[in-house]
């Protein structure tokens, strides 16, 4: 069976198994869809959901940023070991970006 991610070029939440949680537009994604590499990367070190309790949730609805830790921006970040991949929504990348 071939992939290929509908959310390429979109901003998505991805979560790994040992680097932990990132935010980012989706340059690509591996055939295996266990690499991808993002652009404008945040390492989402410590996230509080706007509305729900997991990554659904902050895809969806963004986050708090006062009781949120987001890392620097990074380009070409590649991020092995990929568990999920969570397209966000307009709410949610604003809440991300802005600071």
């Amino acid at each position: 069976m071939s992939f290929k991610n509908p959310n390429i070029g979109k901003y998505v939440i991805v979560r790994s198994y040992g680097a932990g949680v990132f935010f980012g537009k989706l340059k690509e994604q591996s055939k295996n869809c266990k690499i991808v590499v993002l652009n404008k990367c945040h390492r989402l070190w410590k996230w509080y959901a706007a509305n729900g309790i997991a990554l659904s949730g902050v895809a969806r609805y963004g986050i708090i940023m006062s009781e949120s830790k987001i890392d620097a921006m990074t380009k070409n970040h590649v991020i092995t070991d990929v568990i999920e991949v969570i397209p966000c929504t307009k709410m949610a990348v604003k809440s991300i970006m802005d600071d």
